[in-house]
């Protein structure tokens, strides 16, 4: 009888077939990291230079900051803008020494964090499930499947493409989190020294990248309490055995966070600074007392996991789910079985951990509605959720192989279909939906990157000055950070987020810039795509550029025109008019108007004779006040037009502020009080005679203050005159 070919029954054949096996497992994973890193890697560089276009405040600000740590201003925290971590200065810094300032250099360290994290997450589910926690024997493609389709999940996300392809900090935290816990659960099955203390160097590295990486001993806390509760007889045992493992992970976790943990207990307002600006606890940010934020909170980021995403475009594209209508059943399940487990498996345990405890970032802060969920904050527990998801896919995988055996080749290339249409979909949404909604918003400020790149070029002038105006104090970050020309620049804030334009600030303006710099010639940058200023601001300061300097022309760029004015005359002490013309107009509400001067560019013209007017240039008047007490309310102007007939035809209001900005409210009683405003001449006004009256009223309550004695609140300020040309 011929001996049975099994190889049972052989030792040779049972060798043979276990290094058939092992070659398989590594011929399996080898094409799964493959593919895996391939399609991480295209879907957050492809483009990155390009897509998203411009720079945000984060990356500006990061990227500023990384600019003067090659200057040689090092710190391990960097406390402006609310505080950043310092990994991703010095990552930073470091592609900048050899890519100088750019769009990329900003980004890919982040982005090849955020690839590796596919990676690292395929890895972490192996070290997790492939192995049985109660027998130790292998189980390789359990391990290999639920690591393959929790890695796969998250490298064609839709929500951490959009993430991983910005220079946030929270991309470094995705790959040092499950790096650090695969490796202090394979180091302490194992025994192995060396892959604890490498577990306490990811622990101790993830305190410099993203805030809540200080919830890691917290969660690795609890995780170790569940060894110990309820109170077993070999818990003692298992304390003795343990010790040695906590106290090496600890120590080499304290050594590698040392600095910045002596950085926070020399600084511990930094230690809270931008927690505090967000936390539901604070009165700025609740919603009916922090337990009433905090249920909101949670629904609202529960509705991420398959119902509704991150509203805010920069994290996410039209609010999507973080989770797609069919990851999100497995997600659900995969949870479920693991509460199910929670008292035998301490994978179990560890994972829910693991999401409890880092969604707590997301749910104890509170953005302003409507960026609620955010997604950036629940960065930590993505690699969880993704794991879940594959988990819960193997269990039912598993079942349907049990119960319709026929159906495991069709459900093997079900999986692979599946998240490979779901990668196609995702790389069409972000490059072409995506790519069109950043490429035509401002959150991205493109053309602020595109102007600083364009100004760089240009030769150096002696004595030219740009100026910027700009309406986010946080847009030019960016500018700051690719602008490497010589000539000065100053950026403006003129105007704070939802807040209208006030007059006075395109006078302190030059103020400032009279005082800091020698000038000859102000270059002002114009947004527009036309020559013409149709923001309020840029059109007051047009016209005292015009008024005490001359007009040297404008130049093209790509998005953006040069205004140029020389010849500037701008030394302290300065005073738009050349006279004043003497008033005194007492009010019934104790403000007084002492006197005024009229013109148009550097023509101040007398209010006694009819003024004729060049309808193409503003009007601008200049009006001296006082209070003669302590005034409690603020008041505003109305300049206003009558036709000869006595018609209204036209108006312009604005609050009365001083130079430094201050409503009359702030004024010293009995100060003398000097104010500017532009009147622009309608188009449609016909020729003809036309007064200028002025109405002071309370900005609050809009009741006019009158003359005293005469006890009207229009008083006539000039009489102008429109030509026949028009």
């Amino acid at each position: 009888m011929s001996e049975p070919n099994s190889a049972a029954h052989h030792p040779d054949g049972a060798v043979s077939s276990g290094k058939r096996e092992r070659f398989r497992i590594i011929l399996v994973s080898g094409a799964i990291l493959l593919v895996l890193a391939a399609a991480a890697a295209f879907l957050r560089l492809h483009r990155l230079a390009e897509i998203p276009p411009g720079i945000i405040f984060d990356e500006g600000a990061h990227g500023v900051d990384a600019v003067q740590v090659l200057q040689g201003k090092h710190a391990v925290f960097f406390p402006a803008n609310s505080g950043r971590e310092g990994l991703i200065v010095y990552a930073i810094a470091l592609v900048h020494f050899f890519l100088g300032p750019s769009i990329l250099a900003l980004r890919l360290t982040t982005a090849l964090s955020s690839a590796a994290a596919v990676l690292v997450l395929f890895w972490t589910g192996h070290v997790f499930f492939g192995t049985d926690e109660h027998t130790d024997s292998p189980r390789h493609w359990r391990g290999i499947f639920i690591g393959g389709v929790g890695a796969a999940l998250l490298a064609i996300s839709l929500n951490h493409i959009v993430l991983g392809r910005v220079a946030y900090r929270a991309n470094f935290l995705i790959v040092l989190l499950p790096l650090c816990l695969a490796l202090l659960w394979r180091g302490w099955r194992r025994r192995s020294w060396m892959m604890i203390a490498l577990a306490g160097l990811c622990a101790g590295i993830m305190q410099y990248t993203y805030i809540p990486a200080r919830l890691l001993p917290v969660l690795l806390l609890f995780f170790g309490l569940t060894y110990l509760f309820p109170v077993k007889d070999n818990a003692m045992r298992r304390l003795r055995e343990a010790w040695r493992r906590a106290f090496l992970f600890a120590a080499v976790y304290a050594v590698a966070a040392a600095p910045i943990l002596i950085y926070f207990a020399r600084h511990p307002e930094h230690l809270f600074d931008r927690i505090s600006q967000v936390t539901l606890f604070s009165q700025a940010n609740t919603l009916g007392g922090p337990l009433g934020t905090l249920l909101q909170n949670a629904w609202d980021h529960i509705l991420v996991f398959g119902f509704h995403g991150d509203p805010n475009w920069i994290h996410n594209y039209e609010s999507r789910p973080m989770l797609s209508l069919w990851e999100a059943p497995f997600f659900w399940l995969g949870l479920g079985l693991l509460v199910w487990r929670w008292r035998t498996h301490a994978t179990a345990r560890l994972l829910i951990l693991w999401l409890g405890i880092m969604l707590l970032p997301a749910l104890l802060a509170r953005n302003p509605y409507p960026y609620v969920p955010n997604t950036l904050r629940m960065m930590g527990a993505a690699p969880a959720v993704y794991i879940l998801i594959g988990f819960a896919a193997w269990e039912v995988f598993q079942l349907l192989k049990r119960r319709v055996p026929v159906v495991t080749p069709a459900l093997i290339l079900l999986v692979p279909t599946v998240i490979l249409a779901q990668g196609i979909l995702s790389y069409r949404t972000y490059f072409e939906k995506y790519e069109h909604w950043a490429r035509s918003s401002e959150h991205f400020r493109g053309q602020w990157s595109d102007a600083a790149l364009e100004l760089s070029d240009i030769s150096p002038t002696d004595g030219r000055v740009y100026l910027i105006l700009s309406e986010n104090r946080f847009a030019h970050y960016g500018f700051d950070y690719i602008y490497g020309g010589d000539a000065p620049v100053h950026i403006v804030n003129h105007r704070g987020p939802g807040m209208p334009y006030e007059a006075g600030t395109s006078r302190q303006t030059l103020f400032m810039l009279a005082s800091e710099e020698e000038l000859a010639t102000i270059a002002l940058l114009d947004w527009d795509d036309k020559l013409g200023w149709n923001d309020e601001e840029e059109r007051e300061m047009i016209d005292l550029l015009g008024r005490y300097g001359r007009y040297a022309g404008s130049q093209q760029f790509s998005s953006f025109q040069i205004h140029a004015f020389s010849d500037l005359s701008l030394q302290l002490p300065w005073r738009f008019y050349e006279q004043l013309e003497r008033l005194h107009v007492s009010y019934d509400a104790d403000i007084s108007l002492l006197g005024h001067a009229i013109g148009q560019d550097a023509e101040q013209m007398s209010s006694q004779d009819a003024i004729s007017l060049d309808e193409r240039r503003p009007l601008w008047v200049g009006l001296s006040w006082q209070t003669d007490l302590s005034v409690d309310a603020d008041f505003k102007i109305s300049l206003r037009l009558y036709d000869a007939a006595g018609a209204y035809r036209h108006n312009k209001d604005r609050i009365l502020r001083n130079l430094n900005g201050d409503t009359t409210a702030g004024w010293t009683p009995g100060q003398p009080v000097e104010t500017l405003f532009f009147l622009d001449i309608p188009p449609e006004l016909p020729p003809g005679e036309y007064e200028l009256r002025l109405v002071v009223y309370n900005a609050e309550t809009l009741t006019p203050t009158v003359e005293i004695d005469v006890w009207e609140p229009e008083f006539v300020l000039a009489r102008l005159r429109l030509g026949e040309g028009r």
